[in-house]
């Protein structure tokens, strides 16, 4: 069995913006995690996050860009060093009222507890980019 989650989440922003929050390491560290990412198919980034307990230990989720279609599309093999299971992410970027729908899909995941940490993660995610993007 697999769980997939789906998040859409409007900015008031052209697509172009939006994309750049996506694929700049430094905006993707302000909102998601700090990383290393280049935007390159078959590329693999370290994205860096704090455990939850108190020694002071980092996880890492390893990326890796499987497509991209600048700026409407990027799908990430994504993989906690932790599990063995890797997932999928795709960012999908329509035009939409004056600014972008963004459409997050996180596939493939194997546990419920995974699929619970993530679907309670990615919503605070995407309003931390809402703050960078600003009004």
């Amino acid at each position: 069995m697999s769980f997939n989650l789906d998040f859409e989440k409007h900015y008031p922003h052209p697509p172009e913006r939006v994309w750049q929050a996506l694929v700049s390491p430094d905006s993707l560290a302000r909102w998601l995690m700090p990383n290393d990412f280049e935007p390159i198919i078959g590329r693999v980034s370290k994205f860096r996050f704090p455990r939850g307990d108190c020694d002071g230990e980092e996880g890492i989720v390893l990326v890796e860009v499987e497509e991209i279609e600048r700026p409407e599309c990027m799908v990430w093999l994504w993989r906690n060093t932790d599990q063995d299971e890797t997932t999928r992410v795709t960012f999908t970027l329509k035009p939409s009222n004056g600014g972008t729908l963004l459409r997050l899909n996180h596939r493939d995941i194997t546990t419920e507890a995974e699929a619970a940490s993530l679907g309670g993660g990615w919503p605070g995610k995407l309003a931390s980019l809402q703050e960078l993007l600003g009004p």
